[in-house]
């Protein structure tokens, strides 16, 4: 039996009792009324269930939706394995009491590799692209988690020190996501990339975390916004 699945390249979230669509092939946000969402979800239910023909209203919707290019019907559906997004519970003080870690050499050429990545990967590539190599390059994760937690914490810190020296975070939260995730990957240390949104007026924006540990942030500013792309 054939199912309604969503495309690989499309990622979506319920606000505001209506449905946002993040489309990174387009690098477009789409949004659907509550009439619309509600009939999102009707089509996903029924290819879960397994029922039938559907609804003329729902079947209607499904074939609106393929044309767009959220989903699509296929045979079965794939098993794709998904990122778990924990609560965030603490971020990294801006200004710590101890004693900072000391930056190296490695980490200076390491920080200025990942500025230029960032930078080059969007500018030349889509969403879509950076999603599949960054969740491709993520670092072996041998550590336990308190060592690992505790290498985290010390190379945020650098980053933020070197930040200072090459440009601003201010409005350009994107950018700076992923010259942290390229700079903790050059490392072997893993983050979780989030970008969400807000609604009344619309907004989008990233983040990091490791487990519950908020990287690039603080706990009372992204509880603002609502996850649409976890990568």
């Amino acid at each position: 039996m054939s199912v309604y699945v969503v495309q690989e390249h499309i990622r979506w979230c319920d606000v505001d009792k209506g449905l946002v669509v993040l489309d990174l092939r387009r690098q477009k946000y789409f949004s659907l009324p509550a009439s619309a969402a509600g009939l999102f979800h009707k089509v996903l239910e029924s290819s879960e269930t397994g029922e039938g023909a559907l609804d003329p209203e729902v079947q209607a919707a499904a074939d609106s939706f393929c044309r767009s290019g959220f989903i699509r019907l296929q045979a079965q559906r794939p098993a794709t394995p998904q990122v778990v997004l924990k609560s965030c519970k603490a971020h990294i003080p801006f200004i710590r009491p101890d004693i900072p870690p000391k930056i190296r050499a490695h980490h200076v050429l390491r920080f200025i590799y990942a500025c230029v990545k960032a930078y080059f990967s969007l500018r030349f590539f889509s969403l879509e692209n950076i999603v599949i190599h960054a969740s491709n390059s993520s670092g072996p994760g041998q550590q336990t988690h308190m060592e690992s937690e505790s290498i985290v914490i010390d190379l945020v810190q650098i980053s933020r020190r070197l930040r200072m020296m090459l440009y601003t975070a201010h409005k350009k939260c994107l950018f700076d996501s992923l010259v942290l995730l390229y700079f903790l990957h050059g490392y072997g240390m893993r983050a979780i990339w989030i970008v969400g949104i807000s609604t009344r007026p619309f907004g989008a924006h990233s983040w990091l975390q490791h487990e519950t540990l908020l990287l690039n942030d603080t706990v009372d500013h992204v509880a603002a916004f609502t996850p649409i792309l976890v990568s």
